[in-house]
């Protein structure tokens, strides 16, 4: 009998870490062959906004299962006016649950992303497919889901990832000033250090644990 429940146990723990499981961490790296953004880097500005720009700091993050994209500060990554943000910063903002991976690469309601100027040379905001569309300005990139081993992660997409809301609400104007002051702060050391995502892991350790004991709990 206790063979018997082992083996139960054994088989609903790895059904709930496949329910509750997030993709592999990656780094968030520019891919935009060919133009001024060639050789640039995604990173996390001070006022919360992400940035692309010839900086050494890289951004790191994990897909969770509902399809949002948490960096390793924590902080899930939203939309407002079509731009990326860890903050709110209008009143259209809402955190993502639409990212995905799919051959190797990020995703945003299946699209890929635009730079779009900031104001400040070599610094561009990155934003949707629907960042400051039609702009001759605006370069369209590829953001690659780079593992630690150097090679793209594996094709991933959340339980709930899909939603359909998108803000189409028009372009955000970025002062010049303001992308300055974020540049500055990043070329000082102001970039995020890699490391795993421990919020995630503990809401799923704590998921796993109440699941299992009330499965158990009802075999007996």
């Amino acid at each position: 009998m206790k063979s018997y429940y082992s083996l139960i146990g054994t088989i609903l723990i790895g059904i709930i870490n496949f329910a509750f499981a997030s993709s592999s961490n990656f780094t968030l790296e520019c891919y935009a062959p060919g133009t001024v953004l060639a050789d640039a880097h995604i990173y996390i500005g001070s006022d919360n906004k992400i940035y692309l720009g010839n900086v050494s700091q890289l951004t790191n993050g994990v897909i969770l299962n509902n399809g949002s994209l948490e960096l390793e500060s924590g902080k899930l990554m939203g939309i407002g006016k079509n731009y990326l943000s860890l903050s709110a910063d209008s009143p259209s903002f809402e955190v993502l649950n639409d990212f995905t991976v799919q051959n190797g690469t990020l995703k945003l309601y299946d699209q890929d992303f635009h730079a779009v100027p900031s104001g400040k040379e070599g610094v561009y905001v990155l934003g949707s497919i629907n960042a400051a569309a039609g702009r001759s300005d605006v370069i369209p990139i590829q953001i690659k889901a780079i593992g630690s081993d150097g090679a793209s992660i594996k094709d991933y997409k959340g339980e709930s990832a899909g939603s359909t809301s998108i803000s189409l609400l028009g372009s955000q104007t970025f002062d010049a000033s303001s992308a300055s002051s974020v540049l500055a702060h990043s070329t000082s050391g102001g970039g995020i250090s890699k490391k795993s995502s421990k919020n995630h892991a503990g809401i799923v350790a704590l998921h796993s644990h109440h699941l299992i004991s009330l499965i158990v709990a009802l075999i007996i």
